[in-house]
């Protein structure tokens, strides 16, 4: 990193890095997953493209509640509570999986959720680079946090796949 950072800001930088790389990893994983799960349940591609319609449309329809919420509230505090959510509702589904479902319904109702909460949280995670930069290093940032989203959505189907076929 630049020697122009100070010591608190590196940590940040790499913290927000490392958080975004990680979230978009774990969500295209969770998408795989949660996939190939629903396919077993119904047999049908058509409850594939039902199940990205649930988890996008919250996200579409709070797409301008989530961004005055990110300016009313700490941006961190809306930010964790959201991953806190997800989190959450991932675990619920794991719990529901554990019961050896017959119904993907739950699934729909539990990515709806997860949606939801995603939505919530996007326009506050989106902001906490320029919010924790100073300006001159804000370009810096950009593009390592947009490098660390993009390669997230890459690996994290990537290496589910492979977990699930080895």
């Amino acid at each position: 990193m630049s020697e122009r950072l100070t010591a608190d800001e590196r940590r940040s930088a790499i913290a927000i890095l490392v958080g975004a790389f990680s979230a978009f990893a774990s969500i295209g994983a969770l998408n795989v997953v949660v996939g190939k799960l629903v396919f077993d349940l119904t047999h049908r591609e058509f409850d594939l493209g039902l199940l990205g319609l649930v988890e996008f449309t919250p996200g579409l329809i709070l797409m301008l509640v989530s961004g005055t919420l990110a300016d009313r509230i700490d941006r961190r505090r809306l930010a964790s509570a959201s991953l806190t959510a997800q989190a959450a509702t991932v675990l619920g589904m794991a719990a529901y999986v554990a019961t050896r479902p017959t119904s993907a319904t739950p699934i729909f109702i539990l990515m709806g959720v997860f949606g939801t909460t995603r939505a919530l949280g996007n326009a506050a995670r989106r902001s906490l680079p320029a919010d924790t930069m100073p300006a001159p290093m804000l370009p810096w940032m950009t593009v390592r946090n947009s490098a660390a989203l993009q390669v997230g959505q890459i690996l994290g189907p990537v290496v589910a796949g492979v977990l699930y076929t080895a």
